[in-house]
């Protein structure tokens, strides 16, 4: 790293019984609760074109309870590592905004999460073009997904302010005077500093302490300088004059005490009495830092400790909190390798996880980059009861890298350019953070590092990297006080925005809601009775037991996921429930502490509205569902006129009602894999409207391809090389499923294996140009179907372990041949290996 400072379609048969909607509606759902910022304050972004993406998200509202009216659905996304900020803003952020102002959640949403088969990286290349702003290096021409949906606001407007240093304005700071060199070195200082650097290293050190002693005399205001002058002295044996030199140093904005601390030079001042009281100081000198805060998208984070609290914030310092569930593409993470760290991290909220955070420190700058506040980072945590170290290389059984044979790891602050989590024995616990400062750690078309996917392969809650080259500038990646916020009682979101002072190449990939530290409150619901029909004006009397030494600043009363009205903590709700249809609605309860984390608490009731007398019923259909098959809804309405099927804010299919009966159908692959949940709204000749109780299904993958043994064909005597047409060129895909540079050839045969690890889900994706053909193990999924560049097809496939046959056609129509190809949701997402042979004559060419 540089351094600068069909299947098949199947009508679900129905019971017989009906069940009536007060019947089966009138239930008290289950109470979870989540601290500040929780599942009622997250939008949650589905890849509506991607089986996996759309499984993942399923997953995830489910484990976390998000409101069903808080899932958007995208389409044509581009499959690429990198798109264009214009696209980012039409195609992604655009769609994003007209739902959260259409839906009116402009002051509900805080958090905005992406499931996979998503772009994770835009350049802004034209934003900085259109403002007449060079392009620097250190600044380079990639932001990240998440980085930039943080700054959205921003970005509506064409303005790349992300890119200044202190962008994030939610980062807290030092309280610390600020201290700045006056000036900066010269050419001729810069030379003799390079010159005794390389003499220490050397062991020439009288020679380094005449060039220091030299700097610091026409430099005096530079700290470090001082504190390379001790080092001379202290190898000199000049002990006294290294204390006074240190103290220099100090005095001069110093506050490096790791450094200072681990230094082998100035180990000899450890028995000086003032030695001590040094060390002090320098820790001293890097704070205090502003205390964590809950986050909110209605603030606005002005720099200062305390936000600006206000209602329909557009301010350019309100942020949206932004995290991917998950990569699922080259070099990611399995589908199950997911769901276990995304239900690891939902079981984790408030367990106060007896762990330990270990700060790794070696030579190399992705390390030394964030030392300066290791040691504040322990003390810090010490003082909140929890257990923080640093390890290195001189320590036994360490090697300063990754932390070896440690059980209880629930946070790592990692700086390695490669390195592997499994052989080293230790454990990261549900809930951990653990990240490293490296150049690529989420440039995944980049083979030479690791990334941050390891860290999630193994368990941990969440991690984050590059998407470009940041050149090891701290402000680009957190600070290691991230797990003490963290263990304030933060959500890992909010953890990770308070310590990125300059965030928009970082992306950061977990679960934003996971809180083990919290501490929650309980709350029920005193009455009325929520296992009887409601109508007219309710008063609802919340019943609250605050967490110790955490009382209830306010309650808030949600309504299918929206907020409806405030309420302090010893009065009732008044609801007039004639605002609102008839039926099931999803009634919340929440709770916010007073505290600065201002911890939220909630619980979640099912309620029955029943004020205009007209009557809903639904036949049962199947819970269990294989993804495929054709999804039959039907009921019952007397003197209905049409009836919808939603999926949250989603309009799936309508039917008319006919002599009180109506039957709605779904594919299953509108719905993804995984448990999902769906409701009937039927509307009346009088403009009312009564909704149906929650439809709960279970979406399961369809049946695995059917195995073929893989076909050995003779090799062509003519050329050897080639298992296909005499005298073609056999030719592979490259490691990241690329065919390109072809431009002689009009047709393509490609055939080779797909090696599955695990029995499971599969998506194949394509993107490129042409028309394509594609079978697995002989089993056609495409029959000349047109692709191009802008719009990537995924083909969902259950696939056993072990090998199997791919064949592939693809016909460039003249034009230059380009290829994707791209197996995600395996546990690396392995890129086909194919052999493609070039200029097929189409009467050799054996049919798919």
């Amino acid at each position: 790293m540089p351094s600068a400072t069909a299947a098949c379609r199947f009508k679900i048969g129905m019971r017989a019984s009906h069940l009536a909607i007060l019947i089966t509606c009138l239930q008290l759902l289950p109470t979870r609760v989540l601290a500040g910022g929780g599942p009622e304050n997250v939008l949650v972004v589905v890849n509506g074109d991607s089986a996996v993406s759309m499984q993942i998200a399923n997953t995830y509202v489910s484990l976390r309870d998000i409101p069903s009216e808080h899932v958007l659905w995208l389409h044509d996304i581009p499959y690429r590592e990198r798109i264009s900020i214009d696209t980012f803003r039409t195609h992604i952020w655009k769609p994003i905004r007209e739902f959260i102002t259409r839906n009116r959640l402009d002051n509900e949403i805080d958090i905005i999460t992406y499931s996979s088969g998503f772009p994770h990286a835009v350049n802004f290349s034209s934003d900085l073009k259109t403002n007449k702003l060079p392009r620097l290096k250190y600044h380079g021409k990639t932001a990240s997904l998440t980085g930039l949906t943080y700054f959205a606001r921003h970005v509506e407007k064409g303005s790349p302010y992300y890119l200044a240093g202190n962008a994030n304005r939610y980062f807290r700071r030092s309280l610390a005077p600020a201290r700045q060199l006056p000036r900066p070195a010269t050419e001729e200082e810069t030379v003799k500093q390079r010159q005794a650097e390389k003499d220490f290293r050397k062991k020439d050190y009288q020679s380094a302490l005449a060039s220091y002693e030299a700097l610091v005399q026409g430099f005096p205001e530079h700290g470090g300088l001082w504190h390379e002058l001790a080092r001379s002295h202290a190898a000199v044996g000049n002990t006294a004059e290294a204390m006074a030199a240190l103290r220099q140093a100090v005095d001069h904005g110093w506050t490096y005490s790791l450094k200072t601390r681990t230094d082998p030079h100035l180990s000899t001042l450890s028995a000086d009495p003032a030695w001590p009281r040094m060390l002090d100081l320098m820790e001293q000198g890097n704070g205090p830092f502003q205390e964590a805060h809950g986050f909110s998208a209605q603030y606005e984070w002005t720099g200062a400790t305390l936000p600006v609290k206000t209602i329909g914030s557009n301010s350019l310092d309100s942020y949206y909190l932004a995290t991917m569930l998950a990569y699922t593409g080259i070099r990611g993470n399995s589908v199950p390798e997911v769901e276990s760290y995304l239900e690891a991290a939902r079981d984790s909220d408030g367990s106060q996880p007896d762990g330990t955070v270990y700060l790794m420190a070696n030579n190399n700058v992705r390390s030394t980059t964030r030392q300066p506040l290791f040691i504040e980072s322990v003390t810090e945590l010490e003082h909140r009861g929890h257990r923080a170290e640093i390890l290195t290389r001189r320590q036994a059984k360490q090697d300063g890298i990754l932390p070896q044979g440690k059980p209880d790891v629930i946070g790592a602050v990692i700086g390695a350019r490669k390195f592997q989590w499994e052989p080293t024995g230790s454990r990261l616990l549900p809930g951990a953070i653990a990240e490293s400062l490296t150049s690529y750690g989420a440039r995944f078309g980049e083979h030479s590092q690791t990334k941050l996917t390891e860290f999630l392969r193994h368990g941990a809650a969440g991690s984050s990297g590059a998407v470009a080259e940041p050149f090891s500038i701290q402000a680009k990646f957190p600070v290691p006080l991230l797990h003490v916020y963290y263990a304030d009682g933060c959500s890992l979101a909010e953890a990770f925005y308070q310590s990125l002072e300059a965030p928009y190449q970082l992306l950061v990939v977990g679960d934003p809601l996971a809180r083990p530290y919290a501490r929650f409150a309980d709350v029920t619901l005193a009455s009325p009775d929520p296992h009887t029909p409601w109508s007219g004006t309710v008063r609802l009397y919340p019943k609250v037991r605050p967490a110790p030494d955490r009382p209830i600043a306010q309650l808030e009363l949600w309504v299918d996921g929206k907020l409806i009205a405030y309420s302090q903590p010893d009065q009732p709700f008044t609801w007039d429930t004639r605002s609102m249809d008839d039926g099931h609605h999803e009634l919340r309860l929440v709770t916010q502490e007073s505290g600065p984390i201002e911890t939220r608490s909630y619980t979640r009731l099912g309620v029955l509205i029943a004020n205009s007398g007209h009557q809903l019923a639904l036949k049962s259909p199947d819970e269990i569902v294989r993804y495929g098959q054709t999804i039959t809804i039907n009921g019952t309405a007397l003197e209905g006129r049409e009836a919808t099927l939603w999926q949250g804010s989603r309009k799936l299919a309508n039917a008319p009602v006919i002599d009180g009966e109506w039957e709605v159908e779904i594919d299953s692959q509108q719905l993804g894999i995984g448990p999902v949940i769906l409701g009937v709204h039927v509307s009346f000749d009088d403009q009312k409207v009564v909704r149906s109780a929650p439809i709960k299904l279970t979406i399961t993958p369809p049946r695995f391809v059917e195995k073929k043994p893989p076909i050995d064909k003779p090799a062509q005597e003519d050329d050897p090389t080639d298992t296909l047409h005499p005298g073609n060129k056999t030719r592979t895909l490259d490691r990241d499923g690329y065919l390109s540079r072809y431009p002689d050839a009009q047709e393509f045969l490609m055939e080779g294996q797909i090696m599955i690890d695990r029995s499971g889900f599969y998506e194949l994706v394509l993107s490129g140009e042409g028309d394509i053909s594609l079978a697995v193990n002989t089993l056609p999924l495409l029959s000349n179907r047109r692709i191009d560049r802008k719009k990537p097809l995924f083909l969902p496939v259950a696939l056993e372990k072990g090998a199997h046959e791919v064949k592939i056609k693809l016909s460039t129509m003249g034009k230059k041949p380009a290829l994707r190809l791209v197996l995600e949701g395996d546990r690396v997402a392995t890129v086909l290996n194919l052999n493609v042979a070039e200029n097929i004559h189409k009467e050799a060419a054996s049919p798919l």
